[in-house]
């Protein structure tokens, strides 16, 4: 049997909390089902597979429509490197799953698991991008992507998606997933042969990605990356700020943009947005100085103009206010004025981005780690999940063969 690790697998357990309208919920089973996925679980520690499979066919017959003994059971095949059949259960959980089925990207990611270890990584990837779209923070699903990009040729995907999940995993404080995910991150860099400059450029763009997508969690780990490789990136920083500028964590914005400006005093959206700032905290000599070397440089720029406007006027100097949205009505195109004067009036609706914190599952790792081919990192890791058990309950069921 070919050894293989796993990150982290699927287990129904832990934490029945059910509610009167749960699609999958048998209070009058629960105890029994519990029983049966603890005595499961228990066998697949010890690995006695065969008596886990029985446990967890067992629970399946109190709940013929619950997915989650079938992924369970899928785990247990993976385990014994029966991987066709894993595909086979997971297909079969996939069938039951309803729309608000909860853990849905633990079912992908397990889909993508087996495919992973069967070596057929084009698929493995598309499962672990379903994975993805659901829980975009998946940094397991990150790290087994550039595996699997790797093993395809395609150092560029391997690297970024390298880079992602360890960012997460740092954040996350999963101390040995960060430590390997590290270790392919050096040598996919080796690999890749990339220049210092084309890495920066890279993560920079995929932050920009992820701001776009609205995953702010993402776009600041990536970010704070770049900053780490190259401590007086200002472009890092500037778009660092304007991040924490959107979540109002202004002080945390301020800070950020005055690092960006020390580095690079020449760049007028940075100088501006500095600007900007010192206004909301009332730092008005500072802005006045900031936005008149912008104008020195740059007479016509109408952000600057508008800004000057905007500060005259909150110090109560209108004719001076006037003077300056006159000069940049006159150098400024209609929709141009518009989108400036309705985002100053009317600030943008903010949503902040934090990291997913799945209530219905717990997690535990081992430390253990090999590396042997390219199977992954870490062994015996589990996602531990609350049941949801099924309205409709057989149990006159034969128990099926596997």
């Amino acid at each position: 049997m070919k050894k293989f690790l796993i990150i982290f697998l699927f287990f129904s357990l832990i934490n029945f909390t059910l509610r009167a309208d749960e699609e999958y919920s048998v209070e009058e089973s629960q105890e029994e089902y519990k029983f049966y996925i603890q005595e499961g679980i228990k066998c697949l520690e010890a690995e006695d597979y065969k008596n886990a499979k029985d446990f967890f066919w067992k629970s399946l017959e109190i709940n013929p429509e619950n997915p989650d003994p079938y992924i369970n059971l899928a785990i247990v095949h993976m385990k014994e490197d029966n991987l066709d059949r894993a595909i086979e259960l997971l297909n079969n959980a996939e069938k039951l799953i309803k729309e608000d089925y909860s853990k849905k990207e633990i079912l992908y990611y397990n889909f993508g698991l087996c495919y992973f270890l069967n070596s057929n990584y084009k698929e493995a990837i598309e499962y672990f991008k379903k994975a993805l779209d659901i829980y975009p923070n998946f940094g397991e699903a990150f790290y087994y992507i550039a595996k699997a990009s790797d093993s395809l040729g395609d150092c560029r995907e391997a690297l970024i998606n390298s880079i992602k999940a360890k960012n997460i995993f740092k954040i996350e404080s999963k101390e040995d997933y960060l430590n390997m995910a590290n270790e392919l991150f050096y040598s996919l860099k080796d690999k890749c042969d990339k220049s210092f400059e084309e890495l920066i450029a890279e993560i920079i763009n995929e932050a920009d990605k992820a701001i776009e997508n609205n995953n702010n969690f993402l776009a600041k780990s990536l970010l704070e990356d770049v900053i780490s490789l190259d401590a007086k990136n200002n472009l890092a920083y500037y778009k660092l700020a304007l991040i924490y500028i959107k979540e109002n964590s202004l002080l945390k914005g301020l800070e950020m943009l005055e690092v960006a400006y020390k580095f690079n005093p020449d760049d007028n959206n940075i100088a501006l947005s500095l600007a900007e700032i010192y206004v909301k905290f009332k730092k008005y000599e500072e802005a006045l100085d900031i936005f008149n070397k912008v104008i020195i440089k740059d007479k016509n720029n109408p952000r600057a103009l508008y800004d000057l406007g905007f500060l005259y006027k909150e110090l109560g100097k209108d004719l001076k206010s006037k003077e300056y949205f006159s000069r940049a009505n006159s150098v400024s195109k209609e929709e141009e004025i518009f989108s400036f004067l309705k985002e100053k009036i009317e600030p943008k609706t903010i949503n902040i981005q934090v990291p997913v914190k799945k209530e219905n599952y717990k997690s535990f790792y081992t430390t253990r780690t090999s590396s042997y081919g390219n199977k992954g990192i870490l062994t015996k890791g589990f996602y531990i999940g609350e049941p949801s058990l099924s309205k409709n309950v057989n149990k006159f069921q034969k128990t099926l063969d596997y």
